[in-house]
């Protein structure tokens, strides 16, 4: 490389920085979602949604450290 060349990185100012990131969704089939609601219930996880309509039903919980909202177990 010449001395007249630059590199993009150092002709824009740009850099990497670090991201904190985090996993917001899983979807997990289950065959007996009261039982998982019961299960995810003794980790401690909070429930935020629980949606029945039909034969359907989802079930939306998070898990303790998750800092949004105070954490309450799945009832």
């Amino acid at each position: 490389m010449a001395t007249t060349d630059v590199r993009a990185h150092e002709a824009t100012g740009a850099s990497a920085g670090k991201v904190d990131l985090a996993l917001e969704v899983v979807v997990l089939p289950v065959s007996d979602l009261s039982r998982a609601a019961e299960f995810y219930g003794r980790l401690g996880w909070r429930k935020d949604a629980d949606i029945a309509s039909g034969e359907s039903r989802v079930l939306q919980a998070a898990a303790v450290h998750d800092s949004r909202q105070p954490a309450a177990s799945v009832r």
